[in-house]
């Protein structure tokens, strides 16, 4: 993400709002849509490359066949043009399809977004509707990185972070702590992708996120295979063997862990016997 783009476009949008079209576009030819990729686009695509082409390959191939136009594509008015801020992908297929059915790109279905800036950026990085693909774990990542960067105006609390992107707590706790870290140090986190930044506190094991998920999937495999069905049948049981093998102290610490991932608050009971 440009965040100096980000920050012209948001500009240009608030000084040209006297200008606001009263009237809301229901179609919009081909042309007038316009990419901002820098901007409005949470997806990732040396991460997901693959899956894209053969997702907007399987769009064209509709195109072709059907004749009629995909589901509308999202747009957001910035001084006097169309930005696309959800259907990359359906704005693609449309592209390759210009030459072969160019009826279809006269009046292409939109809905326009009419909320504010901060808002077009959050729908874009997060949005997730049935004719796009899924983001997948590092693109999650990745976008709480770009909203920590872009400052509370844009995710107002943590809690909408979680909730916009699916990342846990924990994971989106350890990214804030990075990012303050850089702060504190006088460098600008803007100016480094979250690659780079975990890279380089690659020696800290409790940052090293692709570490932990290895790790975790490999222990989680050979315990499947100790415990066999009971072990996901009787998860009294399986509390017990965590219990027994982790002693009190650090079976607590394991459980508030779990809790917090799971967005679950442990209340004390104050008549508990331990």
């Amino acid at each position: 993400m440009d965040y100096n783009e980000v920050k012209i476009l948001e500009r240009r949008w608030t000084e040209s709002q006297h200008a606001r079209p009263i009237l809301q576009v229901r179609t919009l030819a081909l042309g007038d849509l316009i990419l901002a990729p820098d901007v409005f686009q949470g997806r990732m695509t040396d991460v997901s490359g693959d899956q894209q082409e053969n997702h907007t390959r399987d769009l064209v191939k509709g195109l072709k066949n059907n004749k009629a136009h995909l589901e509308p594509v999202t747009v957001f008015w910035v001084d006097g043009c169309y930005f696309v801020i959800d259907g990359h992908h359906r704005h693609e297929a449309y592209s390759r399809c210009k030459y072969d059915i160019p009826h279809l790109m006269i009046s292409i279905p939109v809905n326009e977004f009419t909320g504010t800036f901060h808002e077009a950026k959050v729908l874009s990085a997060t949005a997730n509707t049935r004719n796009k693909l899924s983001m997948n774990v590092l693109e999650k990542r990745q976008v709480v990185w770009d909203l920590l960067n872009l400052g509370k105006e844009y995710y107002r609390t943590q809690a909408n972070i979680t909730s916009m992107t699916g990342v846990s707590k924990n994971t989106l706790g350890k990214y804030k702590k990075l990012h303050d870290k850089y702060i504190e140090e006088g460098l600008d986190p803007n100016g480094f992708s979250l690659q780079e930044v975990l890279s380089s506190a690659r020696e800290q094991v409790e940052y090293n996120e692709e570490w932990e998920d290895i790790q975790a999937q490999i222990k989680a495999n050979q315990l499947r295979k100790v415990m066999g069905p009971i072990g996901r049948s009787h998860p009294e049981i399986m509390s017990k063997v965590l219990m027994i093998y982790l002693g009190d102290s650090l079976a607590k610490h394991v459980v508030n862990n779990m809790a917090y991932d799971l967005g679950i608050i442990i209340v004390a009971d104050e008549y508990a016997e331990f």
